[in-house]
């Protein structure tokens, strides 16, 4: 217990440790939880008259009842999964990188298309691809994921707009000197 508090107390001495708290670094901390946390809950359900349903995950597609193999190979399904995986890594990466605000910036930017593109896959690819296979009716609205990704890009817009405000305040301070 005492390593922990030492552990705190050379980090509250260290810049970094405060650097930490702006506010969009907890954005960017949020939208990476939000990004991980997308892995365990269903972005999207399929359902039929015959109770022949599926859950779509961002890196398999899991049946709902028992004995039924899922008709999708999970192979197409795993870009998913790597893009929000990588935009979640990205997103607590980009935490440390305050000093570099422009270029902290463009990572934002970056991740926020990434965040778009991976809603676009599954409203326009997946969603379409598996119902037509699988012959069922898609229903985002009982996957909770797909609220964790739009959790994601607000974040990531709301860090992006604080990135931007730090910046023109160094910009202003630097003005007057």
């Amino acid at each position: 217990m005492d390593v922990i508090f030492i552990m705190l107390y050379y980090l509250c001495q260290k810049k970094e440790f405060v650097m930490i708290q702006r506010s969009q670094s907890i954005y960017l901390l949020l939208a990476a939880i939000a990004l991980t946390v997308l892995f365990f809950l269903p972005i999207a359900s399929f359902y039929s008259s015959l109770s022949y349903s599926h859950n779509l995950y961002v890196t398999h597609l899991k049946p709902l009842s028992d004995g039924i193999e899922p008709v999708v190979n999970s192979k197409k399904i795993i870009p998913l999964g790597i893009i929000a995986g990588i935009t979640a890594a990205i997103s607590v990466l980009t935490i440390f990188m305050y000093k570099r605000r422009i270029v902290q910036i463009k990572i934002v930017r970056i991740l926020i298309l990434f965040t778009a593109v991976l809603l676009g896959l599954i409203f326009f690819v997946y969603g379409p691809m598996i119902s037509k296979i699988t012959e069922t009716e898609v229903r985002y609205e009982s996957g909770y994921g797909l609220y964790l990704i739009l959790t994601a890009f607000i974040m990531l817009f709301l860090a992006h707009r604080g990135i931007v405000h730090d910046e023109k305040l160094v910009r202003s301070a630097d003005r007057l000197r």
